[in-house]
This record gives C-alpha cells, structure tokens and sequence, in this order.
C-alpha cells in the first residue's frame, strides 16, 4: 500500500501539472472544505471535505479552496523542470523516496513503518519475519 500511494501521489502531481500517465485521465487538482455542525455533538464542527473521490467543476458555494495534486509538483530552478515537493520525494520515513523509487519493491520489508512485536512473531509460527532486529 505504501509503494503504491507513493506512485500514485507522484503520477497525480505530474497529471495536475499536465504530463500524460497511461491510465490516469483526471485528478483533482484542488480539494474544497468547510466546518460543518456536527449533527450527533451539538457545540461540535465537522470537516466536511468535497473533491477528493471527484473532479469538481467548480468551487462549492461556502467551501474554501486548497490546491491538491497540483500543488505536489514545483519548478526546479535549478534543473528547470517540475519535480515533486520535498514532503512527497521523502515520504514514508525512508522506505520509499525520490532516489530510490526505480529500485524498491512492493514486497520489500518496511523496516521503518512496521516492526512487529515479538509477540505477533511468535504467534504466527514464522510466518511472519521481525525484519532488521526489531523487538518490544
């Protein structure tokens, strides 16, 4: 799941941003919110977000406007093209980033994001490993 939000937030930005990805037609670009009265907690407000799971046509009246895929993509001064935001290219506490995306794979050990306690392994019968040393 990792390995493939990291993609997908990449192959968004470079889509907002007008690049051509086989199988991505649309993202959205941006992401609409507002407080809402919470209908169980009277005294209560609700973030109700629009935009996400649709392409919106228009900002919703009373929703304020937040840039979404778009903004996962800035001009490199340097290089002179888009790159994705430093947030998305060192993502994922080091399991996935911008230098290493070409090599990583979907089944290789998140040693970073999911040690398991030696409980779990010893549960499971060595069908689960503690990758890198971990215990708790």
């Amino acid at each position: 799941m990792i390995y493939n939000q990291y993609f997908k937030l990449y192959n968004w930005g470079r889509v907002a941003n007008g690049a051509y990805v086989p199988g991505i037609d649309q993202v959205p670009g941006s992401i609409y919110y507002k407080n809402i009265p919470d209908p169980v907690n009277s005294g209560r407000t609700i973030l109700d977000i629009k935009g996400i799971d649709e392409i919106l046509q228009a900002r919703p009246a009373g929703y304020t406007e937040l840039p979404f895929a778009v903004s996962w993509y800035s001009l490199n001064n340097e290089s002179a093209s888009y790159e994705p935001r430093n947030d998305i290219k060192w993502s994922f506490r080091g399991f996935i980033n911008y230098n290493n995306a070409s090599s990583v794979s979907p089944t290789d050990p998140l040693r970073y994001l999911c040690p398991y306690p030696s409980k779990v392994i010893t549960d499971h019968r060595g069908a689960i490993q503690n990758y890198y040393g971990f215990n708790f």
